[in-house]
C-alpha cells in the first residue's frame, strides 16, 4: 500500500489533526496495535487496536485509537497512554515516503524488530526499524469521496464523465484496490477513477487509476497520480477541475466516507 508525505507540526509527513491512519512498520511489514492491556505491538492488525485518529496537542501529534488507547512512549517504554505528554509526537518524514515517530520529550522513537516485537525506544534512530508507512484505507474497503468545494459527492459515470454533483449509488460508491503500491478505487458499476494523460475519466484498472493518498487538513486527504503532477478536483459546482491545476488546496480535498 502507499504512503503520504508534508505537515506542518508533523515534519514534513502529510498528517494532519483529523485524519484516520494505520502505521505500517517497514521493518516487521506489519502494522502496529495499541492493545486494551497496554502491550504495543507491530505484528499487524486491520481493526481498532490499529486504526489511529491524529489529534494535535502541544504542538506535537497524538495517535487515539479506536479502542481509545493512545501510542505513548513513557520514561523511555513504548506503552499504552491516556492522552498526556507521553503520548506526543514529532513525525519525521524519512526515506522513500515513510516516517519516523519520536518522542519530543526524550531521545526516543517508536520501531519494532523483524518479528513486530517491540525495538527499544532508547536506541531506535532513522533506520528501518523505526520508519513506518502510513496507511490511509483498508483493501477491499468500501468509501464514498466528499468533494470540499461542492459538498457532494464523486461519481464515475458509465459514459466516461467524473462529476462531483453527488449521489449513493453504485457510481459513487467505491471498494478500495490495490495495484503497484498504490490505491485503485473501483465503483460499483465496474469503472475505476483515473487521470490519463492529464485528464480525469473512467479507467479500466491499469495505472492510470493509481494514486495516491495525502492527509490534507481537517481529517480530508488529496487524491495525486504518481504518474503526473495531477490531482482529482472539483470547483464549487461540482464540475472536474483540471487535473493539471489542482494541488493540495480546498478543490483537491476529500473527506472519506464508509459506504
Amino acid at each position: 500500500m502507499p504512503h503520504v508525505g508534508g505537515m506542518h507540526i508533523g515534519g514534513g509527513s502529510g498528517l494532519h489533526a483529523g485524519n484516520k491512519v494505520r502505521f505500517e512498520n517497514v521493518t516487521s511489514g506489519k502494522n502496529v496495535a495499541v492493545m486494551p492491556d497496554g502491550r504495543v505491538h507491530g505484528h499487524g492488525d486491520i481493526g481498532p487496536h490499529a486504526h489511529f485518529t491524529v489529534e494535535a496537542n502541544r504542538g506535537h501529534l497524538q495517535f487515539k485509537c479506536d479502542n481509545g488507547g493512545y501510542l505513548a512512549i513513557k520514561n523511555g517504554e513504548l506503552s499504552k497512554g491516556g492522552g498526556g505528554k507521553w503520548c506526543d509526537f514529532n513525525v519525521v518524514a524519512s526515506v522513500n515516503g515513510a516516517v519516523n515517530l519520536r518522542s519530543p520529550h526524550g531521545d526516543w522513537g517508536v520501531g519494532f524488530d523483524g518479528d513486530g516485537s517491540i525495538h527499544d525506544p532508547k536506541v531506535v534512530k532513522g533506520g528501518a526499524h523505526g520508519q513506518f508507512k502510513l496507511l490511509f484505507f483498508t483493501q477491499g474497503q468500501r468509501i464514498r469521496f466528499g468533494c470540499k468545494k461542492s459538498g457532494k459527492n464523486v461519481a464515475v459515470m458509465p459514459n466516461g464523465k467524473v462529476h462531483g454533483h453527488g449521489g449513493t449509488a453504485a457510481h459513487a460508491t467505491f471498494t478500495v484496490e490495490t495495484a503497484r503500491g498504490h490505491f485503485q478505487f473501483l465503483n460499483g458499476s465496474d469503472g475505476y477513477l483515473a487521470i490519463k494523460n492529464g485528464e480525469l475519466a473512467r479507467g479500466g484498472g491499469g495505472k492510470w487509476c493509481d494514486f495516491s493518498v495525502i492527509g490534507a487538513e481537517h481529517g480530508h486527504v488529496n487524491l495525486r497520480s504518481p504518474h503526473g503532477d495531477w490531482g482529482v478536483g472539483f470547483d464549487d459546482a461540482g464540475e472536474a477541475r483540471d487535473p493539471a491545476v489542482t494541488k493540495t488546496g480546498g478543490h483537491g480535498q476529500f473527506v472519506v466516507h464508509d459506504a
